[in-house]
């Protein structure tokens, strides 16, 4: 993880402590798809026929729930990329469980790597959940190094009503995404109901791996405790004060 920006690494997994990076595999054990809806993404790629013998890559993809799902559903062939090598090895388990071994490819690797080294891709996933790749306008000027110039990006990311300090409106958001060259084919704005049971559903997970984990290391309850009471405070500021989307972008000359 050398190359990997620690802060940012940290901040997309929410760890609190230095210590939990050892113990985030256990922390999410039972959860599939960490933070990604891949029902909205699987309805923008068929509501505008984009499944059809596409390459697509998946930076950042998790247990892999996002490329299993879509591979289930569309004749793709995809790479799915993530730093962390138990999340690579239940995707790899997923991914033979569903029988789509075949058109998906998992491996662990720093995505800031990937995105010098990969062959440019028909679509490319990411969800935008720290400043890894920087701001959005830092971020789309990255992910313009694997997209093919007559493909597509599929954003998730976060705006608020109202800007603030280190968060933007969606009229900004906007902005920004035409001023490095896209423009917003399509997108779906995340149900907040579907998002609160998810959140609720996600976090009771959670408490019962810190439950586990407290149990086998009692020395560590401080930071478990302070890990899960983030998760909950977090997603209420999501159902709270924020919005998720996903984008479907392409570039502008098309």
């Amino acid at each position: 993880m050398e190359n990997l920006k620690k802060k940012e690494f940290q901040n997309s997994l929410d760890l609190t402590s230095d210590e939990l990076e050892r113990y985030i595999p256990e922390l999410l054990k039972g959860l599939w798809e960490l933070g990604s809806s891949p029902e909205y993404i699987i309805e923008l790629i068929a509501r505008n026929d984009l499944g059809k013998n596409k390459s697509i890559i998946d930076l950042g993809c998790g247990k892999g729930a996002v490329l299993v799902k879509l591979a289930q559903r569309f004749d793709i062939k995809a790479i799915g990329v993530d730093i962390v090598a138990d999340f690579i090895e239940e995707a790899n388990i997923y991914a033979k469980e569903f029988a789509v071994s075949d058109m998906v490819e998992f491996k662990t690797e720093n995505i800031l790597e990937t995105l010098n080294t990969t062959t440019k891709q028909d679509i490319v996933i990411y969800g935008y959940d720290s400043d890894l790749l920087g701001d959005l306008d830092s971020t789309l000027k990255q992910l313009k190094n694997c997209v093919k110039e007559d493909g597509y990006i599929l954003l998730e990311f976060m705006f608020a009503e109202k800007s603030t300090e280190g968060m933007i409106n969606n009229k900004e958001m906007t902005n920004i995404i035409e001023q490095t060259g896209y423009r917003i084919l399509d997108r779906i704005d995340w149900n907040k109901e579907t998002l609160k049971q998810t959140n609720r559903q996600n976090t009771g997970v959670i408490q019962e791996n810190v439950k586990r984990l407290i149990s086998l290391y009692p020395d560590k309850e401080e930071i478990f405790n302070e890990y899960l009471q983030n998760q909950i405070d977090e997603c209420e500021e999501l159902e709270n004060d924020y919005f998720c989307t996903t984008l479907l972008l392409r570039q502008l000359n098309d």
